[in-house]
C-alpha cells in the first residue's frame, strides 16, 4: 500500500508501507476517511475486510457514505468486530423500553475508564446517548449481560483487552 506523508516543509513523500506500518503512522480519528483517487483503502464486503482502489465509483461512494473506508486492515477488522459484538448484544435481550412509563426503570451498561470496569445504571427518561445499545428491565438482567457478554461490551466501548 502507498502512503503519502506531508513533511513539515510542506513537501509530500510517497512511500510503500504495509498495514501495520501505516497504522503506526496514522492515528484513527473516528471520522470518515475519503481516499484520494487511485489510493487503496479497506472496506467491508459480506462481513469480510477487502482492499479496493478509490475510483469515485458507486461502490466507493457508498462505502464512504456509510463510514466504511479504512486506511488499514486492522481498523477495518476492528469495525467488523464492533458490529458483530453490538449485534450479539442486541440479540441477547428482548426488552423494549416503554419511554412513556416513567414509573418503570430502564437499565443500561456503561464503561468507566476511571475504574476500568463495566457497570449497570438506571434511568426513567429517554436518553439518546445509548439508543444503539440494548436496555434491560432489571438490574439483575443488566448484570447478567455484563457477566455473559463482557468481551462484546468491551469491544463495543472500544476497550482494548
Amino acid at each position: 500500500m502507498k502512503a503519502t506523508l506531508t513533511l513539515e516543509t510542506g513537501k509530500t513523500l510517497t512511500v510503500k508501507v504495509n498495514d501495520t506500518e501505516l497504522s503506526s503512522l496514522t492515528a484513527s480519528t473516528g471520522k470518515r476517511r475519503k481516499p484520494k483517487y487511485g489510493e487503496s483503502y479497506w472496506t467491508i464486503r459480506v462481513g469480510v475486510p477487502i482492499v479496493l482502489d478509490w475510483h469515485e465509483d458507486v461502490e466507493d461512494k457508498a462505502a464512504y457514505a456509510a463510514g466504511l473506508t479504512f486506511p488499514t486492515q486492522e481498523e477495518c477488522q476492528a469495525e467488523i468486530d464492533k458490529m458483530i459484538a453490538l449485534t450479539t448484544l442486541r440479540d441477547s435481550t428482548d426488552f423494549v423500553p416503554d419511554w412513556s412509563d416513567r414509573n418503570k426503570t430502564k437499565w443500561f451498561i456503561y464503561y468507566s475508564h476511571t475504574r476500568k470496569q463495566l457497570f449497570a445504571r438506571n434511568y426513567v427518561e429517554k436518553n439518546d446517548q445509548f439508543n444503539d445499545f440494548p436496555m434491560f428491565s432489571t438490574l439483575s438482567a443488566a448484570q447478567q449481560s455484563i457477566e455473559t457478554h463482557q468481551k462484546e461490551w468491551l469491544t463495543v466501548f472500544g476497550v482494548k483487552q
